[in-house]
């Protein structure tokens, strides 16, 4: 990826974080990037493009963030563990990622949308192993799959997102209890 096309995809993603998909013009992403703006077009054919190739950055290095010190020949509870606590960090690192997904339902087209799944589930296979290890073993509640990730990782960012607003410090420690607990929600 050149350093112009991800200088963009990184204005993309901080302008649409404050504005909104239908606040953010070309114009608003150009400006950010410091890029003309016919520059953009070379790279992405419209808005829509941009955004969906900045989702698609989004959950590349949100992956990762979660997956680069990965060992999936730890028990289940550890791989969570490890997992929460990396996203949580990556997040706060990088709070304009937390608007990345709430964009998705700005893609219209369909078959694109579908691509945008296709490669969330691809990534972030580790988790889907992890899960499926936990329910065959009996580590974790038997419950669908998408319950188990919703209960323990998207309290992950709704913590952020309070950490970020100022409403408590989500430090070392507050992750380690966060993590812990969200594991005990999915645990059996």
């Amino acid at each position: 990826m050149t350093d112009k096309r991800q200088k963009i995809l990184d204005a993309a993603r901080t302008t649409l974080a404050i504005k909104g998909f239908h606040g953010t013009t070309m114009s608003d992403i150009s400006r950010q990037a410091g890029v003309a703006a016919g520059t953009l077009y070379l790279y992405f054919e419209d808005k829509d493009t941009l955004l969906e190739q900045t989702l698609a950055d989004n959950l590349e290095q949100i992956a990762h963030a979660c997956f680069q010190s990965h060992d999936p020949s730890q028990s289940p509870h550890q791989q969570f563990v490890q997992i929460w606590t990396a996203l949580a960090a990556f997040l706060i690192e990088h709070p304009q990622m937390l608007h990345g997904w709430e964009l998705s339902r700005h893609v219209t087209d369909k078959a694109r949308l579908h691509q945008l799944q296709q490669k969330k589930q691809t990534l972030f296979m580790p988790i889907r192993e992890l899960f499926e290890t936990g329910l065959n073993s009996g580590q974790l509640k038997p419950i669908p799959m998408e319950l188990l990730a919703a209960i323990g990782l998207e309290s992950c960012a709704a913590l952020v997102r309070r950490h970020i607003d100022g409403q408590f410090l989500l430090d070392e420690k507050m992750i380690a209890i966060a993590s812990e607990a969200s594991w005990q929600a999915i645990a059996s």
